[in-house]
């Protein structure tokens, strides 16, 4: 009879590496595969040379896998493609990293407590202020999952008063039950339908996140993200409101009840959906620690994570925002409809990319009233252009320079030239980061050469 596994880890990504070496070192029977024969991790296959873990990489085995007792998936593996429905594995116990990770906490001495986040946008901005938060307070952290370290590779940290987990819908679509003592729920708008296939497996993949948590906080104004709470779970909504909620945000404030009130207009973040995300942050930070400890100074500092809405610090009498981040039409909206009132027409929207949709009327209505011309680019531009052209000044281009260059020329004192894309951006850089890097040179060449719009 072949030697059955302990677990099959699927992916030797990031995230896939960070199990080898959490599973390894509990002294695991390992099968290690990837698709791919050379992939991110691969160079694992000789740092763990061993007699009781081995790899198959270029090649998915059904036949392999279901000697596995659990197969642990990493996120961007896509469990209904083959071989993951075959059904010699239908018996298999399922899990992911995330699973792992809850596990392996409840039995740590001193456990601390979990903050998880997620939403289709925000939820990077969240966690990231929310840690700036809980240091001021002077809480020791540990901060990870989807957002920078993977969460396993951080359960050896001692003496953590808070984990901050960010969750993506494919982390959750692998969880039974989560049961972190905090869940925020950003936001829930179209992304990933072609992992998820429709709305709803989306919708019920982010609700996961509220299974045996606490306190819930969720989006009074999206009614998707309302969670179904159980007996003993404290729902908290989070929007504009009035005087009787606990944290809110007026047209000039945000406030936690009697104890802290903060202007808006000193927030150094940009746009009324990051004055939402800020509340989140700001929520969950006072209900975990009961005090408001360095609150205000953080947020007149804050200006957020790179490629989020970003305002490029340049002389110029027209604004740069660097969006790259926005992949899907909900986030560009966001960004459009944060950043200017409806009738002001001073924004200048440079979009495109590869589409994850064929959907932009949604960015077509936001955009009405607030943008004046478009520059779309890549490989989604022709396709796009066709919800816009009716309603606004727009050019089409290969690629995002040369729409950069034609906004640019168009740009009036007092314009805000906004790269929020909509779209993915692999059809011509390595990912967004590498798009928001090439718009930020594009700015500061366009400002050094042209000085000041006049």
């Amino acid at each position: 009879m072949s030697e059955r596994y302990d677990s099959a880890i699927i992916g030797l990504g990031r995230t896939g590496a960070s199990c080898l070496r959490y599973l390894a070192g509990r002294g695991e029977r390992l099968l290690v595969v990837d698709s791919r024969s050379n992939p991110p991790a691969g160079g694992l296959v000789r740092e763990f040379d061993s007699p009781r873990i081995d790899f198959s990489l270029g090649r998915l085995d059904s036949n392999l896998l279901s000697r596995a007792n659990r197969l642990v998936f990493s996120p961007g593996v896509d469990r209904r493609q083959p071989p993951f429905n075959d059904p010699l594995l239908k018996e298999q116990t399922v899990l992911g990293d995330i699973e792992l990770f809850m596990n392996a906490r409840r039995e740590l001495s001193q456990a601390g407590k979990v903050i998880a986040v997620s939403g289709s946008n925000g939820k990077s901005t969240v966690i990231d202020l929310l840690g700036r938060l809980l240091k001021a307070a002077g809480k020791r952290l540990a901060v990870g999952g989807n957002f920078g370290t993977p969460a396993l590779d951080l359960i050896d940290r001692q003496g953590i008063d808070f984990w901050l987990l960010e969750l993506s819908s494919f982390q959750l679509e692998l969880i039974d039950s989560l049961g972190a003592d905090v869940a925020l729920l950003t936001n829930i708008q179209p992304d990933h339908l072609d992992r998820h296939s429709s709305m709803e497996n989306y919708r019920r993949c982010k609700h996961k996140l509220f299974t045996a948590a606490d306190t819930c906080f969720w989006n009074r104004h999206d009614e998707a993200t309302r969670p179904v709470l159980e007996h003993g779970q404290r729902g908290i909504s989070l929007g504009w409101g009035s005087a009787g909620e606990d944290f809110r945000l007026t047209s000039e404030r945000l406030e936690i009840g009697q104890t802290f009130s903060f202007p808006l207009q000193r927030l150094a973040l940009s746009g009324r959906h990051n004055h939402l995300n800020v509340l989140f942050a700001v929520a969950a930070a006072y209900t975990a620690t009961g005090s408001c400890q360095g609150f205000a100074r953080l947020l007149a500092e804050y200006s957020g994570l790179p490629h989020r809405c970003e305002r490029l610090p340049l002389k110029s009498s027209i604004g740069f925002v660097n969006d790259s981040k926005a992949t899907n039409v909900s986030s560009a909206c966001a960004a459009v409809e944060g950043l200017a009132p409806p009738g002001q027409e001073n924004l200048l929207l440079l979009a495109g990319g590869q589409a994850k949709t064929e959907d932009f009327s949604p960015l077509a209505e936001a955009a009405r009233g607030r943008v004046r011309h478009m520059a779309l680019f890549g490989q989604a531009a022709q396709t796009m252009a066709k919800s816009f052209e009716r309603l606004f000044d727009v050019s089409v281009h290969k690629r995002m320079a040369l729409a950069f260059l034609q906004l640019a020329g168009k740009a009036r004192s007092g314009d805000i030239l906004l790269l929020s894309p909509a779209c993915a951006s692999l059809d011509e850089f390595t990912g967004f980061c590498a798009r928001g890097l090439a718009f930020r040179h594009l700015a500061e060449q366009w400002v050094a050469t042209r000085g000041r719009v006049s």
